[in-house]
C-alpha cells in the first residue's frame, strides 16, 4: 500500500486556479530533500500547485486503517466511529470533508481505491508504469525495490477532477526508465449502446457484504437499461485464492528486497523470475477475457468503512467473521494484473459511509477501442480484433463519467457528522 507526497495549487495561468490539496506521504526517514524532487509533486507544482501540508497515513503504509504512534488515528468524516480506509486515509478524510479539492496517493494493493471506497470519493489507479515512481519515499537509498505493481494516481470528488489531474502527473520524467513515452489521450466520447460490460458480485472464494453485492447488481441493471450490453461475467479459469497469494508473495519480494525477513533467506533471482512468470500467465488470461468485454464491474472491497479495530482482528461481514486481510483482496488483484481501475461513488444509507463500485463498488478495466462510434441495436457489439492494449486510463475515466450520469451519483454531499473544523482537523498530521 502507499500514500505519497501530495499537494495544493493556485495560479492564474495554470490549470488549478487556486485549488489546494495536501501532501500525503510516509514520514521522512532522513532529511535528504527528496520530497521536493518527487515526480508528481513537481508536475503539480509546475501546473500551479501550492503545497499546504501533509495528511496522515498508516504506519509504513501497511494497513487498511489510518493510525500510527506519531499522529494517532484518522476518523471517517461520515462516521467518526469508522475508518476512512488506508493507507491514504488522511488524504481521503481531508478530501471528503472538503478541506481539499483533490489528493494524490500511491496504490500497491488498494491504497487509493480503499480510502476512496470508504469515504465516498472517486479514485483512479493508473496502469502500472504510467506515472513515475521516482522519489516516492524520501530518505531511502537510491536503489528502488518497488518497480512493479505500485501506481500513483489521483483521488477527487468528481470524475472531471480525476481527468484534470491524471494528464498532469502521467508520462515520462526522464528519471524513471520504466515509464514509456506514450501520449495521454483526450477523453473519448462513449456511447453506452457500443459497450459490452461484464459484472461480477465478487471473485470466487472472496467474501463480500450483501449490500455491496446488491450495489454491483443495481449498477449493472442501470447500465443495461441505458443501452449497454451487460451480463454476469464468466471469469477466467483461474484459482483466485492462489492469485491473491501469488500477488502477496510478489509484493513481499519487492518490498523486502533490501530488508529480508529475519531468519528467512533472501529471495533468489530464480524465485523472482518464477513469480513474474506466474504473473504473466494471469495477465494473459485476463487479456483474453477483455477481448470480449469493454469493462468489468466488481467490488472495490468486501466491506464498506468498518469500525475502528486492532489491525488483524476479524471483521464481521453479514454476521460472519472474516479474515481482516481480505479487505484488500479485490483491489490487490488489479495491481497483480497491471490494469487501470476506477472507483465510483455509490449510494448512502442514513449516516453510514458511502458505498462505491471499483469502477466506488466496481472496477473498470477498459481498452482504448471504446472511443469507436456506431450503433449495435438488436445485438452485442462485436469484439475489436485489432485491440493491442489491455487498458487505457482515459477510457476508464470516460466510462466512469458516463456511469455517473446514468446513476445520477454526481451530487456533491458533505458528511453529516461535520462540526466545523473538529473532524477536519482529525485528518491532518
Amino acid at each position: 500500500m502507499g500514500a505519497t507526497p501530495w499537494c495544493t495549487f493556485y495560479a492564474e495561468r495554470r490549470p488549478f486556479h487556486g485549488r489546494h490539496a495536501h501532501h500525503n506521504r510516509v514520514p521522512t526517514i532522513r532529511r535528504s530533500g527528496s520530497a521536493g524532487r518527487q515526480h508528481s509533486y513537481a508536475r503539480l507544482k509546475t501546473a500551479g500547485g501550492v503545497l499546504i501540508g501533509k495528511t496522515n497515513v498508516a504506519t509504513m503504509l501497511a494497513d487498511f486503517q489510518t493510525n500510527n504512534p506519531i499522529f494517532g488515528r484518522t476518523n471517517n468524516p461520515w462516521n467518526v466511529e469508522r475508518t476512512p480506509g488506508g493507507s491514504s486515509g488522511g488524504a481521503a478524510a481531508a478530501l471528503s470533508s472538503g478541506m481539499t479539492p483533490f489528493e494524490i496517493g500511491t496504490d500497491l494493493s488498494g491504497s487509493i481505491r480503499i480510502p476512496a471506497h470508504c469515504c465516498g470519493l472517486f479514485g483512479l489507479k493508473p496502469t502500472e508504469h504510467r506515472v513515475s515512481l521516482v522519489g516516492l519515499i524520501p530518505g531511502l537509498p537510491p536503489l528502488r525495490s518497488v518497480r512493479i505493481m505500485s501506481s500513483i494516481g489521483p483521488m477527487a470528488r468528481t470524475v472531471e477532477d480525476l481527468a484534470l489531474l491524471h494528464p498532469i502527473i502521467a508520462g515520462p520524467d526522464g528519471r524513471d526508465t520504466d515509464v514509456p513515452p506514450v501520449p495521454i489521450d483526450d477523453l473519448p466520447e462513449i456511447e453506452l449502446t457500443n459497450l459490452r460490460i461484464a459484472f461480477t458480485p465478487t471473485f470466487p472464494g472472496f467474501p463480500v457484504a450483501a449490500d455491496i453485492r446488491h450495489a454491483i447488481e443495481k449498477l449493472a441493471q442501470q447500465l443495461n437499461r441505458s443501452g449497454a450490453v451487460v451480463e454476469e461475467a464468466t471469469l477466467p479459469e483461474l484459482d483466485f485464492t492462489q492469485e491473491l497469494s501469488s500477488a502477496g508473495e510478489l509484493i513481499g519480494m519487492i518490498t523486502g528486497a533490501f530488508q529480508p525477513e529475519e531468519h528467512k533467506p533472501p529471495t533468489t533471482l530464480a524465485q523472482y523470475l518464477e513469480a513474474l512468470h506466474r504473473r504473466d500467465q494471469s495477465m494473459l488470461a485476463w487479456e483474453q477475457f477483455l477481448h470480449d468485454w469493454d469493462a468489468l464491474l466488481c467490488p472495490a472491497s468486501m466491506v464498506t468503512a468498518f469500525p475502528h479495530c486492532e489491525p488483524g482482528s476479524s471483521l464481521r461481514v453479514d454476521g460472519q467473521d472474516v479474515t481482516y486481510w481480505m479487505v484488500s483482496a479485490h483491489s490487490t488483484l488489479f495491481n497483480y494484473r497491471t490494469y487501470a481501475v476506477g472507483v465510483l461513488m455509490g449510494g448512502l444509507e442514513g449516516e453510514r459511509p458511502p458505498r462505491s463500485s471499483s469502477f466506488g463498488q466496481g472496477a473498470a478495466a477498459l481498452p482504448p477501442h471504446l472511443a469507436q462510434k456506431g450503433n449495435f441495436r438488436g445485438g452485442k457489439p462485436p469484439p475489436n480484433p485489432h485491440r493491442v492494449s489491455p487498458v487505457n486510463e482515459t477510457s476508464v475515466l470516460s466510462f466512469s463519467s458516463t456511469s455517473v450520469i446514468v446513476t445520477d451519483s454526481s451530487v456533491q454531499m458533505r458528511p453529516p457528522a461535520l462540526d466545523g473544523l473538529r473532524l477536519a482537523l482529525a485528518a491532518v498530521a
